[in-house]
Order: structure tokens, then C-alpha cells, then sequence
């Protein structure tokens, strides 16, 4: 089989789309498209792990508080020769299509190879690995292989080589010996009447799966979150509807199967159901077996309050879907047993059909052209060194976490050990990406305006703050009284009765390395109420009374207005290279939402 036309065959389009999804992520990476937080939060790990320490700066403390990824000591050496956010996706490339091989093999030990090349491409294409290969990184994907190379070799009956993947498995995340222990538990199934075979197939990896998740669980973590405010993990806090503690958490799952059967099947599990398992629902649970092997990650999504548990279009179904391919190969082999090639071929065509039925959402998701705006980006980043501590928003993280102090502006308290955030004082840029979510956006604006910080560059939404060294001025200046009129201020009264543009003035054009201008622009504003209401405000350049160019943004960063202020706005419109000579200004004001108390 190993030199068969079909194995070729099925490593050519494995190379083929390895150096597509390569592509791909190096897109979606340079132009920005990853925006959340699990892509740079495990590259500063990874990074902080080359240079000799475990602590996190984005996690606030030891980076096993949050998940026990042994897996990342071992791709330091890997990691420490190509020391960048970009290495982290292609581990998670490289994991899936070597995974993708292993599904290959599997399936050409059980059904004719041409039916397992079909499979496999079927497994490529599958709608939630497709959504875990779009999606930011997390160390759980680099179970996948892990989890059909220990399948493999249990099935194969190699014994080394199934310890061994299956003690690599463990070391992926603190959820996976769970599954090792399954592998145990058919393994006294299957080898019931073999004394030898129910030690080792049986016996051993039971003994390690759960020596391995009570020392993670109840002896490692609790001795590495006692210097912290909390005594578990947080990730309980998702089974609160069966306990309180991991003790009533496990208790009730196995002494109230009743409770747990009416928490499994509500509206919303049911339509992940399907999602997950699309045409192969009924073929895989004809094959029992290898869908128990995953029995507890299943029960972890399905019995989870946090809603993305429950979504194919992030990476936890991805490792689900191992096991359903796996119980619908045992099928197949049984169908072809049967002499059903008809209805193996109308499987592999629903297949097919299902994974090209999302195609256009996955298309839509991947950012085929940069924006002006990312290349301003490119150029503002540029401009942090790499030894400088920084705030940043989420969109900028991937690209300035290669350092020991980086923080998310915004956040006051950290996501995991649920202590306030303490700035330190080696952090001296704060890059800040206004398009992006804001965790508490009192928290920017009081940042913004702080006496602290002065704009060292900006231009659209993109701004890059620096400790003041001398006397320049701050991206908002708030202040209870009115501004002094100045010679270059031009009176403006654009009012309603929560805010008022008192006046406007146009600071010198500045030439910039991305084949455009800025126009800084300051807005003098009296917030007169609290505002019911958002604003937009649009500025148009007027050249031989005609508009040649315009310009539409939330006033103030977007960032929230407090009755009686007086705010000083500095804004940095990117304005084309075209225009110059003598031009003027009109600005227009509009309310558009109701904010909602």
C-alpha cells in the first residue's frame, strides 16, 4: 500500500494544499485578519519560553494556569530558530495534513484505497477543520494527528508506538488524557479474554490517562494558583449548571445521568449536532466505538455554557470531528464488507456536497486584499522596537507579541487569574487599532487623554502613543472649562442638545512613506448632557467649489462622553497625494443610534 499509486496520489494533494493553507494563513496574518486573542497569546508563551521563562505577560502569571500544554516545551527548540507569530500557524498546518495522512492510512487498511483517498479528501474539506485552519491558533489542534496516530496504533495492535502517541496526546491539554483513558477502556472491551492484552491494551493506559488528569487537576493546578484569587480553573466556571466544584461537577455527571441527558439535548446542542456531524450522522453512529473513544471531549462541548463550545466555526469541533470520520470509516468497511458500493458512493457524494455548500463563507473569511489601512498599520508598528514594552488592541497583538511586557489596552483585569492589570513602567508605547473591540472603553479614553502619553504618529483609525518626553500633546485633552479661542481656530457651532462643535483647526499636511497625506484636524467639543445618541461627523475637502474628497468617523474615537466635559479631539486623516494647492473644509453632523441604557 505504502508505494501504491493511491498513496502517491494522496501525498501530492496533502503537499499541494499544505502549501495553499501556507499561503493562505500568511495572508489572513499580514493583512491583519487575526484580530482575537488565542493567536498571540500562546506566541508570547512561545516566545518567553525561548528566552528561559514560563511567566506571561497577556496571561498575567504562569502560562499553565490557563491550560496544561506540556506539548509547548517541546516545540521550543522548533520555535527558538523561527521566533515569529507566523511559525505557531504553520505547526497548525502542518499538524492538520499530517493528521489527514494518518486518516488516509487508517481508512486503506479497512476499505479499498480509492474509497480512502475520496475520505480523506472529504476530511480536508470538512466544514469545522476548515473553520480550525481559519481560526487563530490553540495548542488543541495539534491533537489531531496525535489522536489518529494513537488510534492507528491501537488498531494495528503496536504497542510502543500507541504508548507513545498517546503520552505525546496528553501532553496536547489537560482534556486529552481523558481520551487515553477511553482507548484503556476498549481496550478491556476488545481484549476481554486475553489476560496480557487486558494489561497492556486495558490496564496501563487507563492507569496513565487518570494518574495523568488527578495530578493536573487536583495536585499541579491548585499548587500553581495559590499565590493567585482564585483555586481552580476557571474553565469549571463553564459547568456551573452541574456543580460548583470540579467534586460536584464529576459527581453529578456520574451519579445523575438524568440531569445530564436533559442538559444535553437543548435547541442549540441539537443544531451543533447536526453541523458537526452533516450527512455522516447516521453512518458514524453505526460504528459505536471509536465514537466513545471520544466520549468525554463530546460531553465537554455539548455540557459547556460557553457558547462557542457549540459552534463549528472555531476549533473545538475540529477535534470532535476526528472521531466522527473515524466510527464512519468502521461503517464503510462494513457497508463494502456487504457488497453496499452504491451506498458508499452516495455517502462520499453527500459528503462532498456538504463541504462544498460552505465554501463561500469560508472564501468571505480570508482577506484577499490589504486595505489602505493595513499598510499604515505596517508602517506604525514598524516604528515599536522589538525591546519596548507596549498596549496594544487586539488586531495589533499577533504582531507585537514577540516581547516580555505586552498588554491589551483596555483590559483592567486579567482573563485568568482575575487580578487587575499592572502596567509596568518598561512599557512606553500604547498602539491602538480604534476599529477594534475595547474591553472597557472608559479605561482607552482615560488612557488617550492621560498627561502620560503624547501621539507619536497616526493617521485614520491607527494611532501610536508614546511617553511624553517633552511638552506635546495628548490624542484627547479634556478639560471642564472651554478652550481659548486661538488665530488658527476656526468657530464652528454644530449643535443638539447633548453636544456642540465649538471649533475646528487644521494643523500643516504631512508627507508619509505609504503614497498618501495627513491632515491633522482638531475638534473642540462641549458635551452638554450625557448623549442618548452616537454621532458621526463628516469632513469634506472642497477644491474650485467642488468636493473632491470626504471623510465619515464617530466623534471622539467613539470612546464615551460625560456631561460638562470640553474635549480637544486631534484626528489624522489619510487624504490622497492628489490633493493640494488651496482647498477648504465644511464639516457635517449627524446623530445615528440611540445608545441603549
Amino acid at each position: 500500500m505504502k508505494n501504491s499509486r493511491y498513496n502517491f496520489l494522496a501525498l501530492g494533494i496533502l503537499g499541494l494544499l499544505f502549501f495553499l493553507w501556507s499561503l493562505i494563513v500568511s495572508i489572513k496574518y499580514y493583512h491583519f485578519g487575526y484580530d482575537g486573542w488565542d493567536l498571540p497569546l500562546y506566541a508570547q508563551l512561545m516566545w518567553n519560553l525561548c528566552h528561559g521563562s514560563s511567566h506571561n505577560s497577556l496571561f498575567g502569571g504562569n502560562f499553565l494556569i490557563s491550560h496544561f500544554n506540556f506539548i509547548a516545551y517541546l516545540l521550543t527548540p522548533f520555535y527558538y530558530f523561527f521566533q515569529s507569530e507566523l511559525t505557531l500557524l504553520f505547526f497548525k498546518v502542518i499538524a492538520f495534513f499530517i493528521g489527514s495522512y494518518v486518516l488516509y492510512l487508517i481508512a486503506a487498511t479497512k476499505i479499498q484505497e480509492r474509497w480512502a483517498l475520496l475520505l480523506m479528501i472529504g476530511y480536508v474539506f470538512w466544514p469545522s477543520n476548515m473553520a480550525m485552519l481559519l481560526f487563530e491558533f490553540n495548542f488543541e489542534n495539534l491533537a489531531l494527528p496525535l489522536i489518529l496516530l494513537t488510534y492507528y496504533f491501537f488498531d494495528q495492535k503496536r504497542y510502543v508506538p500507541f504508548l507513545v502517541s498517546g503520552i505525546l496526546l496528553m501532553l496536547v491539554k489537560e482534556n486529552l488524557p481523558l481520551v487515553v483513558i477511553m482507548f484503556g477502556l476498549s481496550g478491556l472491551w476488545i481484549h476481554r479474554r486475553d489476560r496480557r492484552g487486558l494489561l497492556y491494551w486495558g490496564a496501563v493506559p487507563i492507569l496513565m490517562g487518570t494518574g495523568f488528569f488527578v495530578f493536573e487537576m487536583w495536585f499541579l493546578l491548585p499548587a500553581l494558583v495559590k499565590s493567585y484569587s482564585f483555586h481552580t480553573s476557571i474553565y469549571w466556571e463553564r459547568y456551573s449548571s452541574l456543580g460548583l466544584t470540579p467534586k460536584d461537577i464529576l459527581s453529578t455527571v456520574f451519579l445523575n445521568p438524568i440531569k445530564v441527558l436533559a442538559l444535553l439535548f437543548p435547541k442549540e446542542n441539537v443544531t451543533f449536532i447536526g453541523d458537526l456531524f452533516g450527512p455522516l450522522l447516521v453512518v458514524a453512529i453505526l460504528s459505536v466505538q471509536p465514537l466513545l473513544l471520544g466520549l468525554p471531549l463530546f460531553l465537554q462541548n455539548l455540557l459547556s455554557n460557553y457558547t462557542p463550545q457549540q459552534s463549528i466555526g472555531f476549533y473545538y469541533a475540529s477535534t470532535l470531528s476526528v472521531f466522527i470520520f473515524l466510527a464512519s470509516i468502521c461503517s464503510l468497511e462494513h457497508l463494502l464488507k456487504k457488497r453496499r458500493s452504491s451506498l458508499v458512493i452516495f455517502i462520499l457524494v453527500a459528503v462532498f456536497i456538504f463541504d462544498a455548500a460552505y465554501f463561500p463563507y469560508w472564501f468571505r473569511k480570508i482577506p484577499w486584499q490589504a486595505k489602505v489601512t493595513k499598510n499604515i498599520s505596517r508602517d506604525i508598528l514598524s516604528r515599536i522596537s522589538s525591546e519596548a514594552g507596549v498596549l496594544t488592541s487586539y488586531s495589533f497583538l499577533p504582531f507585537l507579541s514577540q516581547r516580555k511586557d505586552v498588554y491589551v489596552v483596555g483590559r483592567t483585569q486579567s482573563v485568568f487569574t482575575k487580578q487587575p492589570v499592572h502596567v509596568p513602567e518598561s512599557v512606553t508605547y500604547v498602539a491602538i487599532n480604534f476599529s477594534d473591540m475595547f474591553i472597557d472603553a472608559q479605561a482607552v479614553k482615560d488612557l488617550v487623554s492621560s498627561e502620560a502619553w503624547s501621539v507619536e504618529t497616526a493617521a485614520d483609525q491607527v494611532v501610536l502613543l508614546r511617553k511624553k518626553r517633552k511638552r506635546e500633546e495628548s490624542l484627547l485633552r479634556i478639560q471642564s472649562v472651554v478652550f481659548p479661542f486661538s488665530a488658527t481656530m476656526m468657530p464652528i457651532n454644530l449643535q443638539d442638545s447633548f453636544v456642540r462643535l465649538i471649533g475646528l483647526e487644521a494643523g500643516r499636511i504631512i508627507q508619509t512613506s505609504w503614497h498618501q497625506k495627513i491632515l491633522p484636524v482638531k475638534y473642540f467639543w462641549e458635551i452638554k448632557a450625557d448623549p442618548a445618541v452616537q454621532y458621526l461627523l463628516t469632513l469634506v475637502i472642497v477644491q474650485d467649489n467642488k468636493p473632491i474628497w470626504q471623510n465619515t468617523r464617530r466623534i471622539c474615537y467613539a470612546l464615551p462622553l460625560n456631561k460638562g466635559e470640553f474635549i480637544q479631539e486631534r484626528v489624522f486623516y489619510p487624504i490622497p497625494s492628489s490633493i493640494s494647492g488651496q482647498f477648504h473644509m465644511t464639516v457635517h453632523l449627524q446623530a445615528i443610534k440611540q445608545v441603549e441604557s
